[in-house]
């Protein structure tokens, strides 16, 4: 469904997708690169991966709540990056 010069949700939403993954990965690079040789972060990757999982999924689960409690329309926004959230946490995936 278009409305009146807007792209419909199905349209926008795989471009929504890739611009927020292309963000959070630029930033994570320059973080990342910014704290190499630094005792903050874990040096094995798959703990350093567990770290950044958990705090993405509580991030996220905060954010869900608080749309949540203000009966927004758009719970929807937070529970998908939440599923998102979850399929890149697994390792071996």
């Amino acid at each position: 469904m278009e409305i009146a010069g807007r792209a419909s949700l199905p349209t926008l939403e795989p471009w929504a997708l890739a611009w927020n993954r292309w963000e959070a990965a630029a930033f994570l690079r320059g973080y990342l690169s910014a704290m190499k040789g630094g005792r903050l972060l874990p040096a094995d990757p798959t703990h350093l991966q567990l770290l950044l999982s958990a705090f993405l999924l509580g991030k996220t689960a905060r954010r869900l709540a608080r749309e949540a409690g203000a009966h927004r329309r758009q719970t929807w926004i937070p529970a998908r990056s939440l599923f998102d959230t979850l399929r890149w946490a697994i390792p071996g995936r």
